[in-house]
């Protein structure tokens, strides 16, 4: 979780700033101050084709389904609500 938030952190200061493209940073710019607060900076493996997006997006929903069927079935004569 750190190192996400760390992420987050570099990419909302590089995004918000308008620099000529010989100042955009790299990863390995920003792998130094990752270091200095014991976390890894690592990119993302984001899904790279609409077809991967697809599968992924569905396997999530299927996966919430499951959970709303579980929590449907449950019995509730022996809940303590």
């Amino acid at each position: 979780m750190k190192s996400l938030l760390l992420f987050l952190s570099l990419v909302f200061v590089v995004s918000n700033h308008d620099l000529p493209a010989a100042e955009l940073k790299t990863v390995d710019d920003f792998r130094a101050a990752a270091a200095k607060a014991n976390t890894v900076l690592t990119i993302p493996d984001w899904e790279q084709t609409p077809k991967t997006v697809e599968a992924m997006m569905n396997d999530a929903i299927a996966k919430a389904n499951t959970a709303l069927d579980q929590i449907g079935s449950q019995d509730l004569k022996n809940s303590y609500v």
